[in-house]
């Protein structure tokens, strides 16, 4: 509180700036008219940002001429504090331009979900019900500040991809995936740091969203060289806690269990016969996680649990006839069966149980029907499992055209989603043709557009790969669904990992 009886005292600014303080307290107005923050009458002086200049550097010995300029301008940047009787004293060094730390980033990161990614997200109706899309809170925010640094990264990478699918320009564009590059750099080398130390490894939770977390950094900038490493990382993990069973229902790890078991099902869609993860991976454990807890969250893109277990067989089937040549009979016999089973799979039924969901969800449980069809028609005719002839033929003309069809009903039904990213990579698959006739490239075209969208959509670079590696396979004549993927890639994921409610 003021005192009237106490001499009068001018504020700091006005003292440097030797001026005649009007003496309002607590700031007085000569500042406020300056558009100035009054450092008010305290009697410490507050600390002031000063720029300096570097000194010129000249051979020993020589002597400074006089009248010489001085060197350009530094961008670093030092504190000083300057006493009453307007004597600098000895300068604090700072390291950069502007006081900030990742904090900053990752606030400005947060800030920018909250006003541009999730309001573009919530307002559509797959996301609707889905625990991955969430504005995040300033609870939320002080929350993670206190996470590892391989967790926080996550978010500002995101960011940084979606700003780099509304660059104005390539070079712009660029300088957003260097900028990327540079905080996944920093999220690899702390995820490092806590697999080798001992003290950290206790909390495996952590390290567990960690690798997915690097995982969908590298989807969202177009990395899938690494994808198939990160997930047999996060599954040796899972297995060093006791397996997913045990896992799942453990506090805050049920998002990262689905989204695993996800991902190992849609490397393997998009891998060569040769590399899948199903041969080495526990297929029971993965369709009982699927099954009992699929419905929960929209985990998997709207499809459907029974139909992404069949997405796993047909993966498995394929696994098996790559290793054992006689077993095909065997297994066109698995394939019919599977076939069977996914004609009359009831989309109505499905959606009737699930009080979550409308009527036009009908379009996109028949979408998925249309694409593992022509999925399992076409990859097992390939290996030979199913027998090439005029008959299978028609059926995968039919079911080529039936997704297209469902395709757009579920595009106009929903707008851009994401969980049309992977009917378009079956479709675009199978958009070749017989000699590339007009509804041939009329399919690739539509592909392609609905590509680019996603792209703009969804803050992640994989549906323009996907485009990138379908041209390629248009454009080399090979026409076969090994043709297509020499390696293993993840086009259809999620967003982010949802690790909000792991203890720490």
């Amino acid at each position: 509180m003021h005192d009237a009886d106490e001499p009068k005292r001018h504020c700091w600014e006005c003292r440097r700036r030797k001026l005649v303080c009007d003496f309002t307290w607590p700031g007085c107005n000569r500042c406020a008219r300056s558009g100035v923050n009054c450092p008010g009458y305290g009697e410490t002086p507050p600390l002031r940002i000063k720029q300096f200049k570097p000194p010129k550097s000249k051979p020993r010995g020589q002597k400074k001429q006089a009248g010489s300029e001085a060197g350009p301008s530094s961008q670093s940047t030092s504190l000083i504090r300057q006493g009453p009787d307007n004597v600098q004293r000895a300068p604090i060094a700072v390291p950069f331009p502007e006081l900030k730390t990742d904090v900053h980033t990752m606030l400005d990161a947060v800030r920018y979900y909250n006003d541009c990614i999730y309001p573009t997200m919530a307002q559509k109706r797959e996301s609707s019900h889905n625990w991955n899309v969430y504005q995040i809170t300033p609870a939320q925010f002080q929350k993670s500040v206190c996470r590892p640094e391989y967790t926080r990264m996550g978010i500002i990478c995101m960011v940084l991809s979606h700003r780099r699918s509304q660059a104005a320009d390539d070079l712009q564009a660029k300088a957003l995936q260097r900028t990327a590059l540079t905080y996944r750099g920093q999220a690899i080398s702390s995820l490092n740091g806590a697999i080798t130390d001992q003290e950290s490894k206790r909390n495996k939770s952590l390290i567990l969203a960690g690798i997915l977390t690097l995982l969908h950094m590298d989807l969202q900038q177009g990395f899938s060289s690494d994808c198939k490493i990160h997930l047999q990382g996060a599954r040796a993990i899972i297995t060093a806690c006791g397996g997913m069973r045990s896992l799942v229902e453990s506090p805050g790890l049920m998002p990262l269990i689905l989204d695993f078991a996800f991902l190992v099902v849609m490397i393997d869609t998009s891998s060569p016969a040769s590399q899948l993860l199903v041969g080495s991976f526990p297929t029971h454990e993965l369709e009982f996680i699927i099954l009992k807890y699929g419905d929960v969250g929209h985990a998997f893109r709207m499809c459907p649990p029974p139909l992404l277990v069949e997405i796993l067989r047909i993966n498995e089937l394929r696994s098996q006839a790559s290793e054992d040549v006689l077993q095909h009979d065997h297994l066109q016999v698995d394939a019919r069966e599977l076939l069977r089973r996914v004609e009359i799979f009831s989309a109505e039924q499905w959606i009737n149980a699930n009080e979550l969901l409308d009527e036009e969800f009908t379009f996109v449980v028949q979408m998925y029907k249309a694409a593992i069809t022509l999925y399992c028609l076409s990859s097992l005719q390939d290996l030979g499992v199913l027998q090439a002839c005029p008959l299978l033929g028609n059926n995968c003309t039919a079911a080529r055209y039936l997704t297209y069809e469902l395709i757009r009903k579920t595009r106009a039904a929903f707008g851009i989603a994401g969980c049309l990213v992977w009917p378009l990579m079956v479709l675009g698959v199978e958009a070749e043709g017989d000699g590339g006739g007009d509804d041939c490239v009329a399919m690739r075209e539509f592909v392609c557009r609905n590509l680019v969208e996603q792209w703009q959509y969804s803050a992640t670079y994989a549906p323009m790969a996907l485009k990138e590696t379908l041209q390629g396979y248009w454009a080399s004549r090979n026409r076969s669904w090994e043709a297509c993927f020499d390696r293993p890639f993840i086009f259809s994921a999620l967003i982010a990992v949802n690790c909000g409610g792991i203890p720490f």
